[in-house]
């Protein structure tokens, strides 16, 4: 079956999934997923703080405000939600700028016509499912490029960044996890 990011983004060049099983019930995961903050994750604060280094103080972000909503302060937009079950955003920028080239984007209709050459497009998806064990919670992230020169930029970037962004979204679902489940480590 279909699920939201593929009905939104059914096309890319990179994927990165990460996921967690947590105690709790899907309403409780995702209700902390809306309101996780960066304070929350030690290891992915450092690694944001080295990738924007040299950035002004406000661009940078605030360790206690949730991330979902810093990432819209960023330039996110909320491209989509089924309640309980997935929570999709999504980016449009040149992610290998030192800024990130954020173009900003207004609605998910405009992230989903968006096509100008030389950009990605970057969604990510917040996923529960019930299991046994409670809660299976996957991140994906999936990346388009807008033109051949854009996909080689990003992938050259990937290179320097992929670890660090897969150590981030670890650090996000660990987050989370010790939220709903605090006894966790």
């Amino acid at each position: 079956m279909p699920t939201l990011l593929d009905r939104l983004f059914p096309t890319w060049e990179v994927e990165l999934t990460e996921y967690t099983t947590i105690i709790g019930t899907c309403s409780q995961v995702m209700r902390t997923v809306q309101t996780v903050t960066p304070a929350e994750m030690p290891l992915a604060r450092i690694l944001s703080w080295v990738r924007t280094l040299g950035m002004p103080r406000g661009e940078r972000g605030r360790a206690n405000v949730p991330l979902a909503e810093e990432v819209l302060r960023f330039g996110w937009v909320e491209l989509g939600e089924v309640p309980d079950e997935e929570y999709v955003v999504g980016l449009v920028g040149r992610l290998w700028r030192h800024d990130f080239g954020v173009e900003p984007i207004d609605s998910p209709e405009a992230f989903v016509r968006f096509d100008e050459p030389g950009y990605l497009k970057v969604a990510v998806a917040y996923r529960c499912e019930p299991v046994v064990e409670g809660t299976r919670l996957t991140c994906e992230t999936r990346v388009h490029a807008t033109d051949p020169l854009a996909l080689r930029k990003f992938r050259w970037y990937w290179r320097v960044i992929g670890v660090g962004a897969r150590m981030t979204v670890r650090s996000g679902l660990a987050a989370i996890r010790y939220r709903v489940e605090p006894h966790a480590a």
